[in-house]
């Protein structure tokens, strides 16, 4: 009878450290994502290389796709969205494998929409999200193109869908 006691207590024992253990590594998992959804806030820094500021893109829901010169989707890019006044960071994401990025529940008002992404000058473009207006807005996308860093060129944004070449 007494071995089998110990023999309970000692899976029970083991099973309360493979609880803990579960726990543990559950948590640290939790807190690697925290540490990658803080750092894309210090990931992207203001910048602003236009020689000629475009005038600004109007929607109501901030979404698109980020990609090079030829078409190519451009993943983990990283975008700000800054105060058009003081540029002052407001949110920050990053583009998925396809390129593509979403904001949600930004408020109406006046913005600048930084992109960077490794090797590529920086886009940076006035946006205007508002709430009213025609319902074509609502599917409207802001397409980020990038271009390599140069001396008369650089990245910018509209609402023109990059053109597919060569069959991609």
């Amino acid at each position: 009878m007494r071995t089998g006691l110990i023999r309970q207590t000692s899976q029970w024992q083991e099973r309360k450290a493979y609880a803990f253990l579960a726990l543990l590594i559950t948590c640290h998992g939790l807190s690697v994502a925290q540490q990658k959804i803080t750092a894309s806030l210090y990931e992207v820094k203001y910048e602003n290389h236009n020689q000629i500021d475009p005038d600004a893109l109007i929607v109501s829901d901030l979404k698109g796709q980020v990609s090079d010169k030829e078409s190519v989707p451009l993943p983990q890019a990283s975008l700000g969205i800054y105060t058009e006044s003081e540029h002052r960071l407001v949110t920050s994401t990053t583009s998925d494998e396809n390129g593509d990025y979403k904001f949600d529940k930004i408020r109406p008002g006046q913005y600048r929409l930084v992109v960077s992404y490794n090797g590529f000058c920086a886009a940076n473009a006035r946006i205007t999200i508002t709430s009213t207006g025609p319902s074509s807005l609502k599917h409207r996308s802001v397409y980020v193109h990038m271009r390599l860093r140069g001396v008369d060129s650089c990245s910018y944004a509209n609402h023109t869908r990059p053109r597919i070449e060569n069959g991609r």
